[in-house]
């Protein structure tokens, strides 16, 4: 859907809540209990070419599980 609508000449912003960690942010916070749920790597190229994720890797986003 995102492709059709590119080729259409619209603007694409898509966002979510992925609960994955993105290749950027990989290592960057050590899981502090493996108890809770482990956010999954990201497929690198998921979005196909053209597109590409817009992330905050200073802090993580899933709080529970990370040590700050």
């Amino acid at each position: 859907m995102l492709h059709k609508e590119r080729e259409k000449g619209n603007y694409i912003i898509a966002g979510g809540d992925f609960n994955q960690t993105f290749p950027e942010a990989e290592g960057l916070f050590p899981v502090i209990d493996e108890e809770y749920f482990i956010a999954p790597q990201m497929e690198e190229g998921v979005l196909g070419e053209g597109f590409d994720f817009a992330i905050d890797i200073s802090y993580p986003s899933t709080r529970v599980q990370y040590a700050l």
